[in-house]
């Protein structure tokens, strides 16, 4: 009859020391995907962002384009507990917006400073200007520090001595440029990662809230040594109101993320989206105006 052997305490243990490796390379093999960022480090981001803004008037119809151009510079200064701390600056700007009925609406480009220009003034003010982010390992934006005195920088850039005219220009730029609006406008840009480990087919869900509020569905497309690409759709409502204008309208995008599995950053980044609605713009009346918004955004990292 055959001897029946029980496992020696040796061989147990090792058995048990390979149990456990395999299942954390399995582990590994589940991709936990994040950001892995070391102190001390910094990279620029390149970003390009088009609008096609069309208004059915009255009259006919009004195409209105926004292009947009802009170089950041980020800073990895440390972690504070679980969050990246990191310093955000603006190294270039451009922006160009047109009509084609009244042409050339603005013209902004900060490394040819206009004298005489109030808009070129406001925006060479926040060339090498800082504001430091607190951010997840998942890319979500826990606080945004320095917004405000980037509001007052560019309220003092522009001249006006008068509180009246001062406050509201403070008002009107803190929508986009306050601390709460900036830490929106970078989630954008940086919160697609899972909390937990996925597989290539995968898919998970992030939300973002403001202007530009959306439901996104992301995809682990594939994944190497070398890169990963990670694919979004999401639906989306976009809405804003200011003393001038209200926009209201509703849409879908679509995104491709290009990433480095070693640090989490990515290497490239395309949206485009599609944005259907109306729009009421204060000097026309209450009238509500049929419009749509066709985008294509990229991010391009380039150091």
């Amino acid at each position: 009859m055959p001897v029946i052997r029980t496992l020696t305490p040796p061989m147990k243990n090792g058995l048990l020391t390979s149990i456990l490796l395999l299942i954390c390379f399995t582990v590994t093999g589940q991709n936990t995907l994040g950001y892995r960022l070391e102190s001390g480090s910094s990279f620029k981001i390149e970003q390009h962002a088009l609008q096609d803004i069309t208004q059915e008037l009255e009259t006919g119809t009004q195409v209105i384009t926004n292009d947009i151009k802009s170089i950041m510079e980020f800073t990895i200064t440390g972690k504070e507990d679980t969050l990246y701390l990191i310093d955000v600056e603006f190294k270039d700007l451009k922006m160009f917006m047109s009509s084609d009925l009244y042409g050339e609406l603005m013209n902004v480009d900060t490394s040819i400073p206009k004298e005489n220009d109030i808009q070129s003034k406001i925006f060479q003010s926040l060339i090498g200007q800082k504001v430091t982010i607190k951010m997840t390992a998942t890319g979500k934006i826990h606080e945004v520090n320095g917004g405000d005195q980037l509001i007052e920088n560019m309220v003092n850039a522009a001249g006006f001595e008068d509180d009246f005219t001062r406050d509201l220009l403070s008002a009107s730029l803190s929508k986009d440029f306050g601390s709460e609006a900036l830490s929106k406008s970078y989630e954008q840009m940086t919160f697609f990662y899972p909390s937990q480990a996925v597989d290539i087919g995968d898919t998970w869900t992030t939300h973002f809230d403001g202007k530009l509020a959306s439901k996104n569905t992301w995809t682990l497309s594939a994944m190497s040594e070398v890169a990963s690409e990670i694919n979004g759709s999401a639906e989306t409502v976009l809405s804003i109101k200011d003393d001038q204008t209200t926009m209201e309208l509703s849409g879908s995008q679509n995104s491709m993320i290009i990433v480095d599995p070693m640090t989490g950053l990515f290497r490239k980044m395309e949206i485009n989206g599609e944005y259907k609605g109306f729009s009421i713009v204060k000097q026309l009346g209450d009238q509500e105006i049929p419009t749509k918004i066709e985008m294509r955004l990229s991010y391009q990292l380039i150091q």
